[in-house]
């Protein structure tokens, strides 16, 4: 470029188109790793937002998301919340091992998402407590006969006892002051669903 500029711009060399084509390589090579690191750093921000966000044994959302979802909601909204508890854990994990509790936990999110995946989000909020938030109000009947169909097949093919307890709750601005009030209400329909499976379940 030296050259060409010396000569008054009325000749080039050979140096010159080779320049040329080398600072072209150069610009868009710098160009194309700009854009994949922005890419990369992109995905691993996605990543890791996602992660902190999951339930790495389950791969369900997290008690993190499901705080986030039930403080977002607005009172004009309306969902139905669903909590679930999966019983004998604390029998599983002494007589059966806690690699076989951890795949009672797994069965139970299975459950889970093949009943309700579709009507809403899936979370794990604790050890052996799961829950979905389904924004409406409509009937979950179908849902929780197909989830306890699910259940029962997995309690038969499985040597430990699985069974799962649920409640379910529909936001009524009527009587809930907010969406925890709400959960609540599922909580205790939960616990009432779970007194009864404990008086009629035998242990294998």
């Amino acid at each position: 470029m030296i050259l060409y500029y010396y000569h008054n711009m009325t000749s080039t060399s050979i140096a010159l188109r080779i320049s040329i084509v080398i600072f072209l390589v150069i610009v868009i090579t710098n160009s194309i790793r700009r854009y994949y690191y922005n890419v990369m750093d992109l995905r691993q921000k996605e990543y890791f937002e996602r992660l902190a966000k999951t339930d790495l044994l389950t791969c369900l959302s997290n008690r993190n998301r499901y705080e986030e979802v039930l403080s977002s909601h607005e009172k004009t909204q309306v969902f139905s919340a669903v909590l679930f508890d999966l019983n004998s854990l604390k029998y599983i994990n002494d007589n059966y091992g806690h690699a076989t509790g951890d795949l009672a936990i797994k069965l139970c999110a299975e459950c889970m998402k093949k009943a309700f995946s579709a009507k809403g989000e899936c979370f794990r909020i604790g050890g052996d407590e799961f829950a979905v938030i389904v924004k409406d109000n409509e009937s979950l009947q179908k849902e929780c006969q197909v989830f306890e169909e699910i259940v029962s097949e997995y309690d038969k093919k499985h040597d430990f006892p699985f069974s799962i307890a649920y409640g379910i709750a529909v936001f009524d601005l009527k009587i809930d002051k907010n969406s925890y009030e709400t959960v609540k209400r599922a909580d205790y329909a939960m616990y009432q669903m779970k007194q009864i499976q404990k008086s009629k379940y035998v242990l294998k």
